[in-house]
């Protein structure tokens, strides 16, 4: 399975692709929503773990760009962990949320829930 991640923090990214890489996930990664979009158009990923807060495109219009070119599941990673922050993700179309700092296990549990569905 394919999972793309999207983050503008490569920290985050290197974390993200190699908790999925070992759990024996292709992963696709792009450094914003624009470079995401373009992935897209070459590869239909089984899921996309998106970040809220990047440059060029936010995570709630990326969730929703995606959502209309694939109905693939999104998860948002975010360090903005506000019911309200929640709530504006959760209408753009994500399936989940995680609120940064996270645990790299739990990431992966959330994952393997989505795609269990």
């Amino acid at each position: 399975m394919k999972i793309l991640v999207v983050d503008d923090d490569p920290n985050i990214l290197q974390l993200v692709n190699i908790q999925l890489s070992q759990a024996g996930y292709t992963v696709l990664k792009a450094a914003d929503g624009l470079e995401a979009l373009a992935l897209m158009e070459e590869d239909i990923p089984d899921l996309a773990v998106v970040d809220v807060m990047m440059p060029k495109m936010d995570g709630y219009t990326l969730t929703r760009e995606l959502r209309a070119l694939a109905d693939i599941p999104v998860l948002l990673l975010t360090a903005k962990g506000e019911l309200e922050d929640k709530e504006k993700g959760f209408l753009a179309g994500a399936d989940d949320y995680v609120v940064k700092p996270f645990e790299p296990k739990e990431l992966l549990f959330r994952v393997n829930a989505i795609l269990r569905r």
